[in-house]
C-alpha cells in the first residue's frame, strides 16, 4: 500500500489544498483521525486488507464530492475497481455520519430562541439524471410519473431540491431537507414541518407567499404586479432586505463548490445523506 496520492498533496499550500479537496487541511486531518480510530475500535472482517490507507480513502471521498467524477475514473486513478470505489466511499460516509461530528443541529434547534434570533430559508436545485421510463403506471399514462416528479419547470430539467435553513448571525447551516424537483418551494417548506419558535424571525424570498399564515414573525420582499408597480421606497426596502438575505445565497454557492451538488447527480439514491455531509463540511470551513 503506497501513499503516493496523499504524498503529492503534502507539498501544496493551505489555499491549494482547500482548492483541491474543498476542506481546510486541519479538517481533513480530523476526518482521517476519526476513520483510524474507527478501524482500531471495530473488529476487522475476514478478508484481504484494504488497498488504500486511511489518508487515501478520505481523499477518494473528497475527490468524488469535489469533482463529481465517475467511479470508473476514480478507480483508474487509484488502481481500484468501480465496485471497490463505491464500497470505500459509502463506508467512509457511514463512519462520518455515525460519529455524530458531521451532522447538523437539525429542526429541533428551531424550537428554542436562546441561541437563534433570525433564520434565513432558501432553496437551491441540483440537476438530476433523467429517470428512465421502465415502469408505467396502471392508467397507462405515456409519460412516466417517475419523470414528472423530478421535472422542475423553473429549471426546465430534472432536478433535486435542497432547502437550506441558516442562522443569520453565525451564517451556519442549521438543517437541510431534500425533495424532488417538481415540488414548489413553499410546499417543500410545509412538508418539512418546521416548528419555529414564535420569537425567531424568518426571512424568505417572494416564492414563500403564505408563510406568514404558518409563522407570523416572517419577513418577505414586497411583490410588484402589472397594476401595482413598486414605489421608490418599496424598491429601497427590497434592496435592504436582499442584502440581509444574501448570506444564504453565499451558503448555496459554498455547497456547490462541491461539484456533486452543482453538476448532474448521476445516482438516484443517497442524495440527502451527501447533501447533509457537504453542509457539515461547509460549517467546518466557516468555523
Amino acid at each position: 500500500m503506497d501513499t503516493q496520492k496523499y504524498a503529492t498533496l503534502e507539498q501544496l499550500s493551505k489555499t491549494q489544498f482547500r482548492r483541491y479537496t474543498g476542506l481546510h487541511r486541519e479538517n481533513y486531518d480530523k476526518i482521517v483521525l476519526l476513520v483510524k480510530r474507527h478501524n482500531l475500535t471495530h473488529k476487522k472482517k475476514v478478508g484481504r486488507p484494504a488497498n488504500l490507507i486511511e489518508e487515501d480513502q478520505v481523499l477518494l471521498l473528497l475527490e468524488y464530492y469535489r469533482e463529481n467524477r465517475t467511479y470508473f475514473h476514480l478507480g483508474v486513478s487509484y488502481g481500484l475497481s468501480e465496485s471497490n470505489v463505491q464500497r470505500t466511499i459509502e463506508r467512509i460516509e457511514a463512519i462520518l455520519i455515525k460519529s455524530g461530528q458531521f451532522t447538523l443541529e437539525g429542526k429541533k434547534a428551531l424550537l428554542s430562541d436562546k441561541h437563534l434570533k433570525t433564520i434565513i430559508i432558501d432553496v437551491t436545485e441540483t440537476p438530476a439524471q433523467r429517470p428512465k421510463k421502465k415502469r408505467k403506471n396502471k392508467k397507462k399514462v405515456k409519460r412516466s410519473c417517475k419523470q414528472k416528479r423530478k421535472y422542475s419547470g423553473k429549471k426546465k430539467c430534472h432536478t433535486h431540491k435542497i432547502q437550506v435553513v441558516m442562522d443569520a448571525d453565525t451564517h451556519k447551516i442549521i438543517c437541510v431537507h431534500v425533495e424532488k424537483g417538481s415540488c414548489h418551494d413553499f410546499n417543500l417548506y410545509k412538508k418539512t414541518q418546521l416548528h419555529i419558535h414564535p420569537n425567531i424571525k424568518v426571512k424568505v424570498d417572494s416564492g414563500y407567499q403564505g408563510t406568514q399564515k404558518l409563522h407570523q414573525n416572517t419577513d418577505l420582499p414586497q411583490k410588484k404586479s402589472k397594476k401595482k408597480p413598486l414605489s421608490k421606497t418599496q424598491k429601497q426596502q427590497n434592496r435592504k432586505f436582499a442584502k440581509e438575505r444574501i448570506y444564504v445565497e453565499h451558503a448555496n454557492a459554498k455547497l456547490k463548490v462541491f461539484k456533486l451538488l452543482k453538476n448532474h447527480y448521476r445516482s438516484h439514491s443517497r442524495f440527502g445523506l451527501r447533501a447533509t455531509l457537504i453542509a457539515a463540511f461547509v460549517n467546518l470551513n466557516a468555523a
